[in-house]
């Protein structure tokens, strides 16, 4: 086997940031790739633990002739997009955005949120996703060692089963699996865009 370019084997962590709930939030333009997006706009839902997975899983349905036994062709009829992290930071915003909820305004001492208990409840508002990993290395026309690699996704909602543990040797994470979903016919459910330049 010939062996190509290691430098484009990849591994290392990524950043997750979520746009407000309810709404779908712009991604920052491409040639800010190389920066961290706005704080305005995106939050930073910190550290993680077990790794960030993107995940894309296509649904394909066999065409078939009677006279011949060979499958002749497959249609894509469906596909899932998703992001799987475990959230390492316990605080109330992380544990609302893995419930889709927004917190309330403080009180004196106390900061809440609750979920929608009403029969709004089964429109749940969706968020938007930024994942921030490396891409391979660039050489031309600026060398960049470490040059990120962002996926966006306009519409998602958390779909994953949450549980909050409290014990004496495990660490609490919340485990969230974040669901793309159709946005329009002019904007893609996700895209991907390697930085190329600084």
């Amino acid at each position: 086997m010939a062996v190509g370019n290691v430098g484009n084997a990849l591994m290392g962590p990524c950043d997750i940031y979520a746009g407000a709930l309810g709404t779908i939030t712009a991604a920052p333009t491409d040639p800010l790739i190389n920066a961290a997006p706005q704080a305005s706009a995106w939050f930073d839902l910190g550290g993680t633990n077990g790794g960030v997975d993107f995940q894309y899983q296509p649904k394909f349905t066999e065409l078939m002739f009677d006279q011949v036994v060979d499958i002749v062709e497959e249609r894509l009829t469906s596909r899932v997009i998703q992001v799987v992290a475990n959230l390492a930071e316990g605080t109330l915003a992380n544990l609302a955005t893995s419930m889709n909820c927004t917190l309330e305004s403080a009180g004196t001492n106390s900061l809440s949120f609750h979920p929608t208990y009403d029969r709004t409840a089964t429109q749940t508002p969706k968020i938007s996703l930024l994942l921030d990993g490396f891409a391979p290395p660039v050489t031309t026309p600026t060398p960049i060692a470490n040059p990120r690699r962002r996926v966006y996704i306009p519409r998602a909602q958390q779909v994953g089963n949450i549980a909050i543990t409290y014990a004496k040797d495990k660490q609490q994470v919340f485990a969230c699996t974040f669901k793309a979903y159709y946005v329009s016919g002019s904007v893609a459910p996700v895209r991907v865009t390697d930085q190329t330049g600084v």
